[in-house]
């Protein structure tokens, strides 16, 4: 009974340190993963912005349409811009909309690219373009220097001030575009899908092992039960917090208790950039069921007493 008592701490204590190493490689692994297709993000939309029409564009404007340095009309630059934004996003079909937004006249779009439920690509035309000034994406990257790029939060895409149908979970990538004054005239944005980042976290995962996705309110953008996720569109939010307790996080030292335990073990890490690039912080957790853990216990277990039995029969 003795060697059994002293056994089963250790087999728990192995089996918790184990489970943790396994779970920091998967947030770790995951974390580098979603770091990844936003930093891709950000390196696209510098790409669009150092292309010829975006300061055509600008300059045609301030020039009564015509650009003065090529003589370019401002119609053939924005055909121009609209051929780029299509032949950008053949190259990579994350990406739901491309657009550019002047600043004058409400944030009216001028040149707008979509990709529609079939993938197809798309112009669209005058009479189809929106006034975005009031969205945030373009007034927090109107406030940016010329080096920065804004991400806005993740949630669903709106049309006309109304959530798409059926709904499309999005992020937008922002930059200001500056004039030869050094003032903000327009703001360049790329749609992405986010279902698209979501769906990397989550595959190739572990058995036992879930992940989640939250806001920088701790609201869930992905969670194993598709009811909680983007809840907050409907004032209906689900939170980390409502969730878990800081009893079921994940301790270096400790161990796997004999009873009392929490439902899972849980691992978290908060995203975020420094320098250029302008997002609230993402947060992303992985956790464990106990029961595997019990499970794992139970198996080393039975094959502990396996060999005390066979012990005591020779001897």
């Amino acid at each position: 009974m003795p060697s059994l008592y002293v056994f089963e701490q250790k087999v728990r204590s192995d089996i918790y340190d184990s489970s943790l190493i396994e779970l920091k490689r998967e947030l770790e692994t995951k974390s580098i993963s979603l770091k990844k297709h936003l930093t891709d993000s950000v390196t696209a939309i510098r790409f669009l912005d150092a292309t010829p029409p975006i300061q055509g564009i600008t300059r045609a404007t301030e020039n009564k349409l015509i650009d003065p340095l090529l003589g370019t009309p401002i119609t053939v630059w924005q055909d121009r811009l609209s051929s780029i934004f299509t032949g950008f996003m053949r190259t990579d079909n994350s990406i739901l909309q491309a657009r550019y937004i002047m600043l004058a006249d409400g944030g009216k779009e001028v040149v707008r690219v979509d990709r529609n439920h079939q993938g197809e690509l798309f112009r669209r035309e005058a009479d189809q373009l929106q006034k975005k000034g009031q969205r945030d994406y373009v007034i927090k990257a109107s406030m940016l220097n010329e080096y920065s790029v804004y991400i806005s939060p993740i949630n669903y895409n709106r049309e006309n001030g109304e959530i798409q149908k059926p709904y499309v979970s999005t992020f937008r990538v922002a930059k200001p575009v500056f004039d030869e004054d050094k003032q903000v005239f327009a703001v360049l944005v790329t749609n992405y899908f986010a279902e698209r980042l979501i769906n990397s976290l989550t595959i190739e995962l572990p058995q036992g092992t879930d992940i989640y996705l939250m806001n920088n309110d701790g609201e869930f953008l992905y969670h194993p039960n598709p009811d909680f996720r983007f809840s907050f569109e409907f004032n209906k939010s689900k939170t980390w917090n409502q969730e878990f307790t800081d009893a079921e996080n994940m301790l270096s030292g400790s161990t796997l208790p004999l009873s009392n335990h929490p439902k899972y073990y849980y691992l978290k890490k908060r995203i975020y950039f420094d320098d250029d690039i302008a997002m609230l912080p993402l947060e992303i957790a992985v956790s464990i069921s106990t029961d595997v853990l019990l499970e794992k216990v139970h198996k080393r277990r039975q094959n502990f007493v396996m060999v005390l039995l066979v012990f005591f029969c020779i001897f």
